[in-house]
């Protein structure tokens, strides 16, 4: 009875709107005379009622919208975004989901209008009358999330995950694609926190819970799926897997293997994009089977002169990772890549291509090369910090000693704020820098040294895991020594926290390497430091354990050993001990200096100054080359 009395009320208020008339032109029009007429009687609609404060009814804001998507008028949209954002309360979860989808189609950037589209998520979470309007809108403000950094993506996200899982709990039908979006959208942001404090969306009830019942509800749809839900349910599998560890075994694993046979039997329907997206994601998870790999890395062969440069970025950045796609893609990437032309790539594909040449190895390097060239070519324009930073790790890392890169990346840093970046990242670039400082000349801005101080400042090896607290101090100690005495004693501090047990071999290589260049500091608790490394290092390799002393390793201690005997510290019974070891086992000779690998983020070797590629530099000659030559 209420709905057949406010039917009639309904009607009467919505032919006494200015927006109807305007928003059935929308409808009607097809050609670009009428939709440009219609367009613009619509916006003067819009005016008009918001002069008068007018109470429009909130389907004839979502039919609106739905119109201006179909249309494709941004600017009329952007209007509608500028008068809807105060009326979304007054609207259902229908007419949200339908302005939110059609905003963000046409790309419009209103911060006001999608950070009240996420306190209406957080708010009415159950005004969702299905899940296709959850899904609309988690893939809505999943775009605007990396990019509206004062939106709470967290909290809006858990009152779709709230919604998602009442449809999806209710055993009514729902369709797989749905399900895909949803997922999507919602695994891709389980790491947010939400801006008031509190834990990450992964760590509250309602994400596993959310997706359980969804895995539950894909296994008996998979045979209805396209090839894109596969993909993205696949992306969604590999995205939870790292924030989820609980659901490994009951949700997760069981999920990935039914849809990599999916795959395996639906990998010929897969385009190129979706061929990408997958291999990068089952890398993550690294659980497909031989079948399924190669009939996934056949599809790849077949298709990869058809790849964007996005997506050949994807697959170099899975062949990057130790895996079926490393074994099977590798050769076949890096040859086409070669072929590839990088002045049209985008900053953010280049940036991800070198960090994965740089991890493949010698093999890469030459492509690597080409990456260099090009980024140097552009002079950094439209890199950002992250960027730079991630670029002088990749030339240090695969030893391609481009000078003029190396130094413009350097100044550019110097001159950033170091502190916006992320700790890793900072780590990162100091390591790079230690490893890059002999080839850098000496520069009247002080550039280099500028740089140091400034990396150093914000202490990364604080809170690090103990590989890093361990290429920290390596790092350390090959640089001047006048440069980083004053941060000794804080990465001393860190130092001590580090579990030696746990420790890898290599990794207790370098905490001695780093706390030799401490002990020259005269910090006081470094030679007890140094003592306890020693003798644990030396208890690991007299048991026989299954880590052995590389080449590298072996020539670092006994150089470090043997500088350090000219101080008290290298006097201990332990280091003592050590060197005594390490001199008496060795077995073979060392190859020579110029054929020595660099080493890696990960595996910081104390090196001499590499040499540079032939492409990159000039190597000096000798007066009588030069005059042979000439």
């Amino acid at each position: 009875q209420q709905q057949q009395q406010q039917q009639p009320h309904q009607q009467q208020h919505q032919q006494q709107s200015g927006l109807r008339a305007p928003v059935l032109a929308l409808r009607r029009a097809q050609d670009a005379s009428s939709t440009s007429a219609a367009a613009s009687r619509f916006r003067v609609a819009l005016l008009a009622a918001e002069a008068s404060d007018e109470r429009v009814d909130g389907a004839l804001l979502g039919m609106a919208a739905a119109q201006l998507a179909r249309l494709g008028l941004q600017d009329a949209m952007m209007s509608l975004c500028a008068f809807a954002w105060c009326r979304l309360p007054q609207c259902g979860g229908r007419e949200v989901a339908e302005l939110a989808s059609a905003a963000a189609k046409l790309g419009c950037d209103d911060p006001q209008f999608f950070c009240c589209v996420a306190a209406y998520c957080c708010e009415s979470p159950y005004a969702f009358r299905c899940l296709r309007d959850v899904s609309l809108v988690a893939t809505a403000l999943w775009h605007r999330s990396r990019e509206l950094p004062q939106m709470d993506g967290a909290s809006a996200f858990r009152g779709l995950a709230l919604a998602a899982a009442a449809h999806l709990g209710a055993g009514g039908k729902t369709s797989i694609r749905d399900i895909a979006e949803f997922l999507h959208s919602f695994a891709n942001v389980m790491h947010l926190a939400p801006l008031s404090g509190g834990p990450c969306l992964c760590n509250e009830p309602v994400s596993a819970h959310v997706l359980t019942l969804a895995a539950a509800a894909v296994a008996p749809q998979l045979h209805f799926a396209s090839t894109q839900d596969i993909a993205k349910l696949i992306g969604s599998v590999a995205a939870a897997w790292a924030l989820l560890p609980q659901l490994h075994a009951t949700v997760l694993q069981p999920m990935a293997s039914e849809l990599a046979q999916a795959m395996r039997f639906r990998a010929g329907d897969f385009n190129v994009q979706d061929l990408s997206l997958t291999a990068s994601a089952l890398t993550k998870i690294n659980i497909l089977e031989d079948a399924a790999a190669d009939v996934l890395c056949e599809q790849i062969t077949q298709k990869i002169n058809r790849f964007t440069d996005k997506d050949i970025s994807l697959l170099l950045w899975a062949c990057s990772r130790p895996g079926w796609a490393a074994e099977r893609c590798t050769e076949a990437a890096l040859a086409e890549l070669q072929e590839r032309d990088l002045t049209q790539w985008q900053v953010q594909d280049l940036c991800m291509t070198s960090q994965a040449l740089a991890k493949l190895g010698q093999a890469a390097r030459p492509q690597l090369c080409l990456a260099a060239g090009e980024v140097f070519s552009r002079q950094l324009r439209g890199f950002v910090r992250g960027d730079k930073a991630v670029l002088l790790w990749s030339l240090a890392k695969a030893k391609v000693m481009h000078i003029g890169l190396c130094r413009l990346l350097v100044r550019s840093l110097a001159a950033e704020d170091i502190s916006l970046l992320a700790r890793d990242v900072v780590s990162a670039a100091l390591w790079a820098l230690s490893v890059v400082w002999p080839c850098l000349p000496p520069t009247p801005d002080a550039g280099p040294a500028r740089l140091l101080q400034c990396l150093c400042a914000t202490e990364p090896w604080q809170g690090a895991p103990d590989f890093e607290v361990a290429n920290a101090a390596w790092a350390l100690a090959q640089l001047p020594p006048a440069l980083v005495v004053g941060y000794w004693p804080s990465l001393t501090a860190a130092a001590a926290g580090v579990s030696l047990p746990g420790a890898s071999v290599h990794e207790l290589c370098n905490l001695l390497n780093g706390l030799a260049g401490a002990c020259q500091a005269e910090v006081s608790v470094a030679g007890q430091l140094a003592a306890k490394v020693a003798a644990a290092l030396l208890w690991r390799l007299s048991n026989k354990s299954s880590e052995e002393l590389s080449l590298h390793d072996r020539r670092a201690l006994t150089a470090t050993l043997e500088h350090a005997s000219s101080c008290s510290c290298g006097q201990s019974t332990e280091l003592l001990a050590l060197r005594a070891f390490i001199l008496g086992s060795e077995t073979c000779c060392s190859p020579p200096p110029q054929q020595q690998p660099w080493p890696s983020h990960q595996e910081p070797q104390k090196q001499e100054q590499p040499q540079q590629p032939e492409q990159q530099q000039q190597p000096q000659q000798q007066p009588q080359q030069q005059q042979q030559q000439q």
